[in-house]
C-alpha cells in the first residue's frame, strides 16, 4: 500500500527481492557473530533450564507450571527448551544454536520495521546491522538460561509488525497476531 504506513516499495531504492537479500544477508551476520559461542558449555543455570524443560515441558506439566509463580513468566522459553531436548536431544551445541537462530529471526523483524513508512527502511535496515554484530546484549544470546529474553523480543516484534499492518486496513486476521504476540510475549 503506498499511502499508508505500511510499505514494501520505499526506501533505499531497493526491490523487495533485494531487500529480502539484505534482510537474509543481516541474519547471516548474526548467525556469524554468535557462531564462536556455540560451543560454550553450559553454565549452571542452563542445567535449571533443562531440569524445569523436563518437569514443565510435556503437556501433563503444564497445569503445574501455569501455578508456579516464578517460572510461568518463562513459559515460553520451557516449552522451547523441552521441544528442542525432545527434537535434538540435550546437545548444548544445539540448545545454543537454538538461541542464536532467534537472534537471527529477530534480525530480520527489526529490519521488516522498515515496512512502516514512519520508521523507514534505511534506519530499520540500520538498527537491524547493529543488533546483528553489536555483542552488547551478548549474555541473552550465548547464556541459554537468557532464551527468555530474545524470546520477549521476538513476540513483541511480531506483535508489533501485526499491529502496523492492521492499521493499515489489513485482514481482521492481523488484530489476531497482535493479541497472540502480546500473549506470547507476556508467557
Amino acid at each position: 500500500m503506498r499511502n499508508g504506513i505500511f510499505t514494501l516499495e520505499s526506501g533505499l531504492g531497493l526491490t523487495a527481492p533485494r531487500k529480502v537479500i539484505v534482510l537474509a544477508a543481516l541474519a547471516l551476520l548474526a548467525i556469524l557473530t554468535y557462531l564462536p559461542f556455540i560451543h560454550l558449555p553450559a553454565l549452571q543455570d542452563d542445567y535449571l533450564q533443562r531440569n524445569l524443560a523436563e518437569r514443565y515441558g510435556p503437556p501433563s506439566g503444564w497445569g503445574e507450571l501455569l501455578h508456579d509463580p516464578l517460572y510461568r513468566c518463562r513459559a515460553t522459553s520451557i516449552l522451547m527448551t523441552a521441544a528442542t531436548i525432545h527434537l535434538f536431544g540435550p546437545s548444548v551445541p544445539v540448545m545454543n544454536a537454538s538461541t542464536i537462530a532467534v537472534h537471527a529471526i529477530n534480525v530480520i523483524l527489526i529490519g521488516l520495521l522498515g515496512c512502516c513508512r514512519w520508521i523507514g527502511w534505511p534506519l530499520s535496515l540500520a538498527a537491524a546491522f547493529v543488533f546483528a554484530v553489536g555483542e552488547r546484549h551478548h549474555e541473552a544470546v550465548v547464556w541459554y538460561a537468557s532464551l527468555h529474553e530474545p524470546l520477549v523480543l521476538l513476540f513483541i516484534l511480531i506483535a508489533m509488525l501485526s499491529l502496523i499492518r492492521a492499521l493499515e486496513g489489513g485482514s481482521r486476521l492481523w488484530w489476531a497476531g497482535v493479541s497472540l504476540g502480546w500473549l506470547l510475549a507476556l508467557a
